[in-house]
């Protein structure tokens, strides 16, 4: 039976997870500030595209750490599978040095501007 008009479907996303696991491999990869940046880009219009879809398929996506209780289906996984099926992961440097403090805080601040533009238009459950 399908749903109706009024009902919406919750679902919750680890989005910081998401977020955080990409910025650490990237941080770890060999690659210099341009490409980090530009990957890093891809990233986030891919995550951004993704979860859009879910929004736009009827699913309103509650932040993993705005959930309080009860049964709303977790699609992290599935989320993550999708953008990594658009998206490489970065692949680790051969030495596992630190990335350059510059890029890391940039990267930061890319990762802090998505989200509060994805929360927004969240909150109102629309695209």
């Amino acid at each position: 039976a399908a749903q109706g008009a009024g009902q919406q479907e919750f679902v919750q996303l680890q989005l910081q997870g998401i977020i955080g696991e990409y910025l650490q491999a990237q941080a770890r990869s060999n690659a210099d500030e341009q490409t980090a940046a530009r990957q890093t880009a891809v990233f986030m219009a891919a995550l951004d595209e993704t979860v859009s879809g879910l929004s736009r398929s009827g699913k309103v996506v509650l932040v993993h750490e705005a959930i309080v209780g009860g049964e709303v289906p977790d699609v992290t996984q599935s989320v993550k599978t999708a953008v990594y099926a658009k998206v490489p992961r970065p692949q680790p440097a051969q030495a596992l040095g630190a990335a350059p403090q510059g890029q890391a805080a940039r990267v930061e601040q890319e990762m802090q501007a998505f989200m509060a533009a994805n929360q927004g238009r969240q909150r109102d459950g629309k695209p």
